[in-house]
């Protein structure tokens, strides 16, 4: 099938595009996510300038009220991630679409949903590495991360936040203007050398201790056989 390498150019025509473009007045949720699977199957180098005009139907689908967050929204997630990856370009038309704060709204409403929160970590930083957008991202991210990683209220996306706020610490060693946007927020260089310090060092705190020896000798001797 499209996920296949080496069948995949035989399912990148545009009678397939098209078909993929049609939707249905009453369509269910399922159908739309092995809809949105087939296109983000279908990126590919090559092929995403085809793939781009994707982009605003994705949009429409994320900022629609639903109760719970359905699989097909996080697969447009994931296809704008691939948008992201394969085409730098692409981060201008979706900083311009707003679609960066669009996924804050999402993920603060449905913080609980683990597939939604990975695909928008992978996003950020998918983002944090495009020259175009990177400054844009940080800008707007980090101040948020900051406040929701401290928030118990959102345990999933508490650890998301930290993480990613993490991340950008680890890539501005390496990176100048993620180390200049980073100086540029107000209250970061506190938190990072306080709150951000002290998470980092418990995540690298070995847990437990030593085990006792006659612990160990226990399990890793046999025990005698029963006579």
């Amino acid at each position: 099938g499209a996920s296949n390498q080496v069948t995949l150019p035989s399912f990148q025509t545009d009678e397939i595009i098209h078909a993929l473009t049609k939707v249905f007045t009453y369509e269910p949720a399922y159908i739309k996510g092995s809809r949105w699977k087939a296109i983000c199957s279908l990126c590919s180098p090559k092929f995403i300038g085809t793939m781009n005009q994707f982009i605003p139907i994705a949009l429409s689908l994320l900022i629609e009220q639903t109760k719970n967050i359905n699989l097909y929204q996080v697969q447009c997630i994931n296809f704008l991630l691939l948008a992201l990856k394969l085409d730098e370009n692409n981060g201008k038309i979706l900083r311009d679409l707003d679609i960066f704060q669009i996924l804050i709204g999402l993920v603060i409403k449905h913080h609980e949903s683990s597939i939604l929160t990975n695909s928008f970590r992978a996003f950020v930083v998918c983002s944090m590495k495009n020259n175009d957008i990177c400054k844009d991202i940080l800008l707007l991210y980090v101040p948020f991360l900051m406040h929701e990683a401290v928030n118990k209220e959102y345990g999933l996306l508490s650890s998301i936040c930290w993480f990613l706020l993490a991340k950008a610490t680890n890539e501005s060693r390496f990176n100048k203007k993620i180390r200049e946007t980073l100086k540029l927020i107000p209250g970061f260089s506190e938190f990072k050398e306080t709150k951000l310090l002290r998470y980092l060092n418990i995540i690298e705190r070995q847990y437990g201790g030593p085990v006792p020896i006659e612990t160990y000798t226990a399990f890793a001797t046999p025990a005698s056989p029963s006579i």
